[in-house]
């Protein structure tokens, strides 16, 4: 792996288009874990869907019509969980996140064919509103993780993702946070974006 560090050609952050589908594998090294992963937008709604039924690790998130979800159905050591809420967030707003991204370098992917990639580093918390969980005197403002990671997109295209490592809600399950979606294909085309019944 080639890496440059150089800031003065801070190239632009990554950025997820409102239309794509990726193909990959999701990966936790330290637990021998690997399944297929699919990651779909449709006109601004996402979901991503980690392993199938019968799988060690299956799990979706999703953001349908400005509302982010989450639902894990298998991760070792975690009993079946039914879906979470987490509360309003968008494609948008996920946007504005990575906008933010910390450029920490260009290098090349040692794979079948090498990749030029730029390497981003970037971190994401949600602020419940006042309503649902009030000011707590003498403590800081409440803000929970939503996501923190390192993305890799094409060195030639910010909107092309590559890999992403520690990324999103389901990272809690693994104390260790060695968490790898790696993604083999992403095309600026619209995917399916389905919210699991028990999620409406």
């Amino acid at each position: 792996m080639t890496i440059n560090t150089d800031q003065s050609s801070k190239p632009k952050p990554p950025v997820l288009p409102t239309d794509f589908r990726g193909v990959g594998r999701y990966v936790v090294p330290v637990l021998g874990i690997e399944v297929p992963l699919l990651w779909n937008a449709n006109s601004g709604n996402m979901q991503m869907i980690a392993g199938v039924q019968g799988d060690p690790v299956h799990f979706t998130n999703v953001i349908y019509d400005g509302i982010l979800y989450t639902l894990t159905y298998a991760f070792p050591g975690i009993p079946r969980n039914p879906c979470s809420t987490i509360g309003p967030f968008s494609l948008l707003d996920l946007n504005g996140h990575l906008a933010e991204a910390h450029y920490v370098g260009s290098m090349t992917l040692d794979e079948v064919e090498p990749r030029r990639v730029n390497h981003f580093r970037v971190a994401a918390a949600w602020e419940p509103p006042p309503g649902l969980i009030p000011p707590i005197a003498g403590l800081p403002i409440l803000r929970l993780p939503v996501m923190a990671g390192d993305i890799y997109v094409d060195a030639d295209d910010s909107s092309l993702w590559r890999r992403l490592l520690h990324f999103g809600i389901q990272n809690a399950y693994a104390a260790d946070l060695d968490e790898w979606i790696l993604l083999d294909e992403f095309d600026h085309v619209a995917g399916e974006v389905v919210l699991p019944s028990e999620c409406g």
